[in-house]
């Protein structure tokens, strides 16, 4: 046999191994050993993505057929992974016909340039899009703080920024309308790098405050920042390097290493932000939890909480799904809606939604608080 046929009949076995396991990494079990992988160095001494950052991330998303997630972890890893498979299936059925694959060729000089500028490309896009750089964000200039109506202070972080609470609903309801008012809690930035969301939630606010029929059975509970640390220093986690969303008292918190971006820190609650949620949750009891994310185009939930999310995707087009496609011990959804019964959907917008993007998930907003859902 040829060396060409023996190639091929290699490239094949391994675009068929990837197939095989791809059922076997969509289960948490899968998931779990993937996620194992020692942590990125480059991105331990730096806090800055390398070009192959993501890929882990990318190669479970394959694993569900999700490619749109896949695309969104890492492009080009994703893409690459893809072209592999495709050219291995390719590979193995010509070498099964007893043809060999084609004797390489020397590259143009134009092709290896093409190679390092996606490369470059792909590696901007990450620093951008998945919210691990320190440049600034493609926004005008943000102020800290801004005042307004209802907003009261919930809590401190651990800079000393104070962590703020809008409270939007009528002055005073009547003894049959406290009855049957629901509370809902939506909140933004508990990783600091991903989407702005405060514009949606802006604009959802104006827009519940603007209906009598809706406001007056209704409390919203609206926190934009509920790491404002990380938001200002553009890091996932917050000023101590811990993840807000992997530090909640859950049966399935671990530790984690500290070089991890989502370490969760030395123990559960170790970190103001984290209390101050809880404790807010604790004391006002919504009836649900919507909780602003990216970038993953997805709307996940836990708990009792998939009408909900339904209602919420329709406008986006986005796919409900009760799994995220990778562990999250600690987190919010796992402590609010797995373990007490919350209802809690997690919205993965884009880093950077379109005007188009934001006004539909104001409307799937709008649409789940108006539903009359028996949230």
């Amino acid at each position: 046999m040829n060396p060409g046929r023996q190639l091929g009949f290699l490239w094949g076995g391994v675009a068929a191994a990837l197939l095989l396991a791809a059922p076997f990494l969509a289960t948490p079990a899968g998931t779990a050993l993937a996620l194992s992988l020692p942590p990125c160095l480059f991105r331990a001494l730096t806090g800055l993505p390398c070009v192959a950052c993501g890929s882990t991330h990318a190669l479970l998303a394959l694993g569900r057929l999700d490619v749109g997630a896949a695309l969104a972890m890492n492009p080009l890893a994703a893409a690459a992974l893809l072209a592999l498979v495709a050219g291995g299936l390719v590979a193995g059925v010509r070498a099964l016909a007893g043809k060999s694959l084609p004797e390489p060729v020397r590259w143009p000089r134009w092709t290896r340039l093409l190679a390092a500028a996606l490369l470059a490309a792909n590696w901007a896009w990450l620093l951008a899009a998945v919210g691990c750089s320190s440049s600034p964000r493609p926004t005008a200039p943000r102020p800290t703080r801004l005042e307004r109506p209802g907003q009261v202070t919930y809590g401190t972080s651990v800079e000393g920024r104070p962590l703020e609470v809008q409270r939007v609903g009528p002055a005073a309801r009547t003894a049959e309308t406290a009855k049957t008012a629901k509370t809902v809690l939506l909140f933004s930035n508990i990783h600091g790098s991903e989407v702005d969301a405060a514009p949606i939630l802006d604009e959802v606010v104006a827009r519940v405050t603007a209906d009598p029929a809706l406001a007056s059975r209704l409390t919203l509970l609206v926190i934009r920042r509920v790491n404002p640390d990380g938001f200002e220093r553009e890091t996932r986690r917050n000023a101590r390097g811990v993840d807000v969303n992997r530090n909640f008292p859950t049966g399935n918190f671990v530790v984690g290493n500290p070089a991890d971006r989502y370490y969760g820190g030395a123990e559960p609650f170790s970190e103001p932000e984290t209390r101050a949620l809880a404790a807010l949750v604790e004391k006002e009891t919504p009836a649900a939890v919507v909780a602003i994310h990216s970038a993953l185009k997805v709307v996940n939930y836990d708990g009792p909480a998939a009408e909900l999310a339904k209602a919420i995707a329709v406008p986006l087009g986005y796919r409900v799904d009760a799994e995220i496609g990778y562990p999250t011990p600690g987190s919010f959804g796992t402590w609010a809606g797995r373990e007490r019964g919350i209802p809690v959907v997690t919205l993965e917008l884009p880093k950077y939604p379109t005007p188009e993007e934001s006004a539909a998930a104001v409307e799937g907003l709008l649409a789940a608080l108006g539903s009359g859902l028996s949230i």
